[in-house]
């Protein structure tokens, strides 16, 4: 028996170069893809930073590694440069093949829906012409529904239907409204 294991080492050694080497290379796969996520994110808040400093500074979004175009809404950027202590939102709109980002100051209620009188249109299945709206109640912000529209705000693995008279939000809470769904982001303004 001693014999063969020594002319054949190789059925004993090959699956136990498997077992331990296959941990390994998984754990380095997932650590790698946690750093790539890592650094597409810092690049992502650098990007948005940079774009709520300089609003109409021209930038070249061209190449897959270049942020995504974010959609000013004209109340959002101050041209005369005054300070304004308004809050600024983020709305992420999730959708299968791309996030599209919309900033708002909430200095006024900010209406979503498929009709063309809100600030942020979505003309997707489900969605009311005038669904929603986020506004500010006692200084934080707040989401209700227009209109006796069903809206959904989902918090982790939580979500819980929203009414006339309001839901507080935090920071990346998701918005369902029909079969659109949305990601509500505060930031400093």
């Amino acid at each position: 028996m001693l014999q063969f294991l020594q002319t054949n080492w190789y059925f004993w050694v090959i699956p136990l170069l498997l077992i331990v080497g296959i941990p390994i290379i998984a754990r380095r796969r997932r650590t790698r893809r946690e750093w790539e996520e890592m650094s597409q994110r810092k690049r992502r808040d650098e990007a948005l930073n940079e774009a709520l400093r300089n609003p109409h500074l021209e930038r070249d979004n061209s190449g897959p590694e270049r942020p995504m175009a974010i959609s000013w809404e004209d109340r959002a950027v101050n041209e005369k440069k005054k300070r304004d202590n308004s809050p600024l939102v983020e709305l992420v709109l999730l959708s299968e093949y791309s996030h599209r980002k919309y900033v708002y100051r909430l200095d006024q209620p900010i209406r979503i829906g498929s009709g063309v009188d809100n600030q942020m249109e979505l003309h997707w299945e489900g969605v009311a012409p005038r669904h929603c709206e986020i506004f500010l109640n006692q200084e934080k912000p707040c989401v209700r529904s227009l209109m006796g529209a069903e809206t959904c705000l989902i918090r982790g693995k939580a979500s819980a239907p929203v009414g006339s008279g309001g839901v507080y939000l935090n920071n990346g809470d998701y918005i369902r409204l029909g079969a659109a769904e949305v990601q509500f982001r505060m930031l400093k303004g």
